[in-house]
């Protein structure tokens, strides 16, 4: 039987293609604790995005632009 893993966390090039920003430039924002970026943990040496949090940073985003 074979088990598929649902996606749970972005890496920084896939959040930098969501946001259409290149990779460097979330690590910098992420470097200066720049609050343009999304929440994210660090497991190990890898920084990750948690799917549910980017998607509710994003629309809190959203909602802000649009007052």
């Amino acid at each position: 039987m074979e088990r598929r893993m649902t996606k749970v966390f972005y890496t920084v090039e896939e959040i930098a293609e969501l946001l259409r920003i290149a990779p460097g430039t979330v690590r910098n924002r992420l470097s200066k604790r720049d609050r343009d970026v999304p929440p994210s943990i660090v497991i190990g040496r890898r920084r990750l995005f948690p799917l549910a949090e980017c998607e509710m940073w994003i629309k809190s985003r959203m909602l802000d632009r649009m007052r």
